[in-house]
Parts: structure tokens; C-alpha cells; sequence
């Protein structure tokens, strides 16, 4: 009896596993298109700020 039990314990832990994974991940994707734009503008315009010319630089190769 224990020896069946066991597999299909692993079996639904495994499967638990897989929906906790997904899910993280697609939250963690979303997550990141969030935050990593906002990430981006916060960084240039700190650069912007520092340093106009390297700013400047960077401006013309992502137009």
C-alpha cells in the first residue's frame, strides 16, 4: 500500500510545482515589462541630469 501511495504523492507535488512555476513566471515577466522601462527612463534622465553630453550620445542611437 505505501509503495502506491508514493508515486502519486510525487506526482501531484510535482504538478503543484509546475503550476507554482508558471505562474511566478508569467508574474514575473509582467513585472518586469513593468518596472524595467521605468527602470530605463529613471537611469537616463538621471544621466541627462549628470551628464548632458554622454546623454547626448546615447540620444542618438536609439532614434
Amino acid at each position: 500500500m505505501a509503495d502506491n501511495s508514493r508515486p502519486v504523492q510525487m506526482q501531484q507535488v510535482k504538478v503543484l510545482l509546475q503550476k507554482t512555476t508558471a505562474i511566478q513566471l508569467s508574474d514575473f515577466i509582467k513585472a518586469c515589462f513593468t518596472v524595467f522601462p521605468i527602470l530605463l527612463s529613471l537611469i537616463f534622465s538621471r544621466l541627462a541630469i549628470v551628464n548632458p553630453p554622454k546623454a547626448n550620445k546615447f540620444a542618438f542611437l536609439f532614434k
